[in-house]
Parts: C-alpha cells; sequence; structure tokens
C-alpha cells in the first residue's frame, strides 16, 4: 500500500508546526488564512480581499469564495462576497477583488480559511442566496431584500415603495412629482450609498392615500454578541416634501420605540428626537439630507438576539410625498488578519521495483525468488506550480518480506533509475531507519512544477525476500 501525505503551506516552517489544516475540498485549487484575535461568536467578519495581489494567476471565480473552518469540513453558514464593493465604496466589477463578510461561529482565537478558485479551473455552484447576511442590499433577488422581512399597516388604495432599488432601467436620478400636495416636481437622487442597491421605503412613486399613520418597515433579525457587541451602523438618506412633524421615521428593537437620539445622527438636513427623525426643512419644501450614517451602541442587547424595524410613518394626509433610503446595515464588526495564498500542490506517485540479486544467480539475470534483493522506487512528481512542503510517502510490505533487511533508503533528486542509482542511507527524519517498517520516506520540500516540466524526486529501499 503506497500512501502520500502531503502537508502544504507556501513558506518554510518547522517540523512541529507542519500539521497543517486539512484541505476542503481538492477541487478548490487556493485558500488563505483568516486568524481573528479574540473572538466572540455572532461578531461579523469583514475584510477587502485583492485576490490578484494574493498571487491568483487568472479571473477569479466568485462562485468559489467559501470561508471554511480549519477542521477543513465545516463551512460557515452566512457569508457573502461582494464584488462592487471594496474598501467601503462602490468599485468595479469582474476586477478579482471586493468585500467578504460572514457570521462568527467561535471564540477566542480562531483560524478559518477563505477557499476561492480561478474561472479556469471551473466555475463552481454559487451557495445559495438565503446564506448571505445582505445588509447592503446587493445579494436581493431582484427587489427582494433577501434575509430582512418586510411588513406595512395602515395602508390605504395606493401601495407605497417597500424594495430593493435601482430597478433596472431605473436610473440614477428619478423625476418625482408631489402630485397631491405641492404639485412640485424634482429630480431625485437614485444612487446607492456603496454598490448598485439600496433598500427604499415610504412614498414616492405613488401617492399616500390619506389612511391614518401608514406604515411601511423594514426589519433584520441578528444575535448581538454577548461580550464585544460593538454597534449597529447603516446609512441613511432622507428625501421628499415633508416635515418630522408630519412623516418620519422610527427605529423599534424587539417591538419598542429606541431613543432616536441614540442613533447618534449628524446632518442639519435631519431633526432627531426621541421618537423619530425626519426631514427639517417645512413641508412645503423639498430636501435631501445626502448620505449619513446611524450608529447604535449595542450593550444594552449583548448576548440577545434582536429584531431591529426601521419603520416609516406617515400623518393623515395624501400629500407632500416622503421617503427613505437605506444602506450598508451592519453590526459587530471585527478586524481580521489574512495569510499568503496556499495552492493546492498538484503531486502524484508511481511505484516500481527491480531485482539487485537473488542467491543463484547473483547479480546476473537475477530473479524474484527467495533470498533475492528487491529496490523500490518512488517517484514523486509536482506538476503544481508552488512547492508541496513536507512530503511523506508510506509503504507497508507484505509477510513474503524481511523486515530485518530493510536498508538503504535514501532520496535522490530527479526521474527514478531503479537498477542505476547507487545503494545508499540519506533518508531524513521522520523517515524510517534501516530495519524499520513500515517503510515512510521522507521527501522533503519538492518544489513546484509545470505539466511541461514537473519536478521529479526518487525515494529508494531495498528489501529481501523470505
Amino acid at each position: 500500500m503506497v500512501r502520500i501525505i502531503l502537508f502544504i503551506c507556501i513558506l518554510p516552517f518547522t517540523l512541529n508546526a507542519n500539521i497543517a489544516d486539512p484541505w476542503w475540498n481538492s477541487t478548490w485549487h487556493y485558500r488563505a488564512e483568516l486568524n481573528i484575535n479574540s473572538a466572540v461568536a455572532n461578531q461579523t467578519g469583514k475584510i477587502d480581499i485583492d485576490f490578484a495581489a494574493l498571487g491568483l494567476p487568472s479571473a477569479l471565480d466568485e462562485n468559489s469564495i467559501r470561508i471554511v473552518k480549519s477542521d477543513g469540513a465545516t463551512v460557515l453558514t452566512m457569508q457573502e462576497f461582494t464584488d462592487n464593493i471594496y474598501n467601503n465604496s462602490t468599485d468595479g466589477l469582474n476586477n478579482n477583488r471586493g468585500e467578504v463578510k460572514f457570521i462568527i461561529e467561535d471564540s477566542g482565537t480562531v483560524k478559518y480559511y477563505i477557499y476561492y478558485d480561478t474561472v479556469s479551473n471551473g466555475i463552481k455552484t454559487a451557495l445559495p442566496n438565503t446564506r448571505t447576511i445582505n445588509g447592503n442590499f446587493e445579494h436581493s433577488t431582484g427587489t427582494t431584500p433577501t434575509n430582512w422581512t418586510r411588513g406595512q399597516a395602515n395602508i390605504g388604495t395606493n401601495q407605497p415603495n417597500n424594495e430593493v432599488h435601482p430597478i433596472g432601467g431605473e436610473g440614477t436620478i428619478v423625476s418625482v412629482t408631489d402630485t397631491g400636495g405641492t404639485n412640485q416636481t424634482r429630480n431625485s437622487n437614485n444612487i446607492a450609498h456603496t454598490g448598485s442597491s439600496f433598500h427604499i421605503h415610504g412614498f414616492r412613486d405613488r401617492q399616500e392615500s390619506g389612511n391614518s399613520a401608514e406604515q411601511t418597515w423594514i426589519e433584520k433579525t441578528f444575535t448581538v454578541p454577548s461580550s464585544s457587541p460593538g454597534n449597529m451602523t447603516y446609512w441613511l438618506r432622507v428625501q421628499g416634501w415633508d416635515a418630522v412633524a408630519y412623516d418620519n421615521i422610527r427605529v423599534m428593537i424587539n417591538g419598542t420605540i429606541i431613543n432616536q437620539n441614540s442613533l447618534n445622527i449628524s446632518n442639519a438636513a435631519i431633526t432627531v428626537n426621541t421618537t423619530s427623525y425626519g426631514e427639517s426643512s417645512s413641508y412645503l419644501t423639498y430636501a435631501d439630507s445626502g448620505w449619513t450614517q446611524a450608529s447604535l451602541n449595542l450593550s444594552l442587547y449583548a448576548g440577545q438576539t434582536i429584531t431591529v424595524r426601521i419603520m416609516h410613518q406617515t400623518a393623515t394626509d395624501n400629500g407632500w410625498k416622503f421617503w427613505q433610503q437605506i444602506d450598508d446595515m451592519e453590526w459587530s464588526i471585527k478586524g481580521l488578519n489574512l495569510g499568503t495564498q496556499e495552492t493546492l500542490p498538484n503531486m502524484s506517485v508511481a511505484k516500481s521495483s527491480c531485482v539487485i540479486s537473488d542467491p543463484v544467480n547473483t547479480t546476473t539475470n537475477p530473479k524474484r525468488i527467495p533470498g533475492a534483493t528487491i529496490r523500490y522506487a518512488f517517484q514523486v512528481s509536482n506538476i503544481g506550480f508552488v512547492n508541496g512542503n513536507n512530503v511523506i510517502v508510506d509503504d507497508t510490505l507484505n509477510a513474503n518480506f524481511d523486515y530485518n533487511t530493510i536498508r538503504n533508503l535514501q532520496i535522490q533528486n530527479g526521474t527514478c533509475d531503479c537498477l542505476g542509482v547507487t545503494s545508499a542511507s540519506n533518508n531524513p527524519a521522520p523517515g524510517t531507519a534501516n530495519g524499520v517498517h513500515p517503510i515512510k520516506l521522507n521527501f522533503g520540500t519538492v518544489a513546484g512544477g509545470s505539466v511541461a516540466t514537473p519536478t521529479r524526486e526518487c525515494g529508494y529501499f531495498e528489501v529481501d525476500i523470505k
């Protein structure tokens, strides 16, 4: 039986550190280590990654992104890669970089891996969209905000906005007419804070219906870390004609309206009071607050699962349109350290043997008879472009051999030459010595090669037939 044990790492490392974490899936060719110091379960891991800068040789397969625990088996439940957001800004598509987010599932010093691959190695099946965090709405299904909940109450004939935008073909500027109030028409900004999508709720595309306290809302449920809860943040943009005294926005947690001053909204175009926030201008004046960040300290909710509702509420009228855009909600962000790119070496082993001598014919045309000496050769080839480190080949002989005669274990560079090699002993630790069974040949590092010019090394040993 021949077994190859590969401990994979790009950089040299000591023997004791060479018990590499198992490779999650051999059809994925690349990974990088994610180290998280003092992690707390339910934190949000966030990191911007330039895969080309890591060493990826060609176009990234965006479907291939996976965050996997170091056990090599467990893929984290909630995770996402957003191609058009990088460094908290809108970024180009298909440029081999983007933002990675996931929900941390462990505490303490945590090591995860991000696995990825190139398009040229075959496009992988993407994780279901329902496993995304989708705080930036980029992972929504059409206008439906995946992994959010929408609702409304007291709605009259005219349905409010409560969907992801921009809808295809809508454009960066939308013309809005306040038909029920001022009859003014304004060009409204329709650009996301980052990326290409945001959520909008309130009344923009249709007029209110005059019902009492028409409400639209969107809400998200998540678990706050038990320690280091951090902050929840989101970006908002208030637009429309109505003042805060009539149409406004309210943030609720687990069904209770929080003190809106706790959101730390700082924008002269927005009025904030204890129960709501909204436009500072009069209800006859169109206003656009521009993108503004809200930030809520989550310490009061440490260890709890909470539902955050952001709700738009109107006055009893059917004029003075008013709405809010929402984007980039995130919470309990945890910094990460990204390791170097590791590549699964593409290695193989071929076993052959030859008869060196026998008791009857000596070295002239020897035969495989009792007492004959057999030399085994193990040719290891690396056609991957990176090194395979700490390559070990184990071999187990059957009972027809005299284990005590195992000798001349050696490693040589180049292609195997069973009859031409000179007998020697240079099998470095932790390879086995003469007379030790099973046999372990230690090849150490087998340098990277290519399909056209593979790197080859050969290991030999001799043993006598009983």
